[in-house]
């Protein structure tokens, strides 16, 4: 890896299996790859119950929107029945460290990104004041500043545009060069609709896309999998006017072709 990297590996550390159980050995590992704020610990927690697997969330640090694959947690999860989630950026040199490892397909999880910065700002001004303890080792969520706190919501609003949502978009214009233009990797890619409403045939499409054959032990959705809401409008409601357009606005031709994200 490289060293001006080194700022990133502060974040977390990789733990890596002390043994893989023979149960586990030489099953599909699933990688699973979303937008921050779209389901993520809900799509991975109902898989690692549902197939009894190990569970990462720190193959890659958890870093958005730049982050690096821990190549030791990379080797370690080829070993067999894990599920990975992460919000990996669609880089050259994190797609090397998965291939040099022999990952090659993951599951990509998209979400309308005003949807998610709605989520995100909720998460921020309001739980992500008060980190869990896991969270504060990991430095996911920092703490935000009083004068922050004090600013006006179109205000704060205005901050998480161009620190979340432009990096989002980004994100998900990268993943998408990366399905095109990369026939090495395979992706199934996803969105925050097809999940919402229609839990078991998401699942489903990934334990197919994985080929394993486990549909009779899905779990249903509980606080468990941290099941949320996950409304795809009530967005509108977070923002002015003014805002909404600039949402829109800022949302590239590639997407909204392609999702109807008008």
């Amino acid at each position: 890896m490289e060293p001006r990297f080194n700022y990133l590996r502060m974040v977390a550390g990789p733990v890596t299996r002390e043994e893989v159980a023979p149960t586990l050995v030489g099953k599909p590992s699933i990688f699973i790859v979303t937008l921050p704020k779209s389901g993520t610990v809900y799509i991975a927690h109902t898989l690692r119950q549902s197939l009894e697997y190990d569970f990462t969330s720190v193959m890659v640090t958890p870093t958005f929107p730049k982050n690096i694959v821990w190549e030791s947690m990379a080797v370690d999860f080829v070993k067999g029945g894990m599920v990975s989630a992460s919000h990996m950026a669609p880089d050259a040199i994190n797609l090397a460290a998965l291939k040099d490892a022999g990952i090659r397909k993951a599951v990509l999880h998209f979400r309308d990104p005003r949807a998610a910065l709605a989520s995100w700002f909720h998460f921020r001004t309001a739980y992500g004041q008060f980190p869990s303890e896991r969270e504060r080792l990991s430095r996911v969520a920092v703490e935000l500043p009083e004068s922050f706190l004090a600013l006006s919501k179109p205000e704060q609003m205005d901050h998480f545009i161009e620190s979340f949502y432009r990096p989002c978009i980004d994100w998900m214009v990268g993943w998408l060069d990366v399905i095109d233009r990369d026939p090495e990797f395979e992706v199934l890619l996803k969105t925050h609709d097809d999940l919402k409403g229609q839990e078991t045939a998401y699942l489903q499409s990934i334990l197919d896309f994985y080929e394993i054959d486990a549909s009779s032990k899905l779990v249903e959705k509980s606080e468990a999998t941290h099941f949320r809401k996950g409304d795809s409008t009530s967005w509108k409601a977070d923002v002015t006017e003014a805002q909404a357009k600039r949402l829109a606005d800022m949302i590239p031709e590639v997407l909204r072709l392609r999702f109807g994200w008008n």
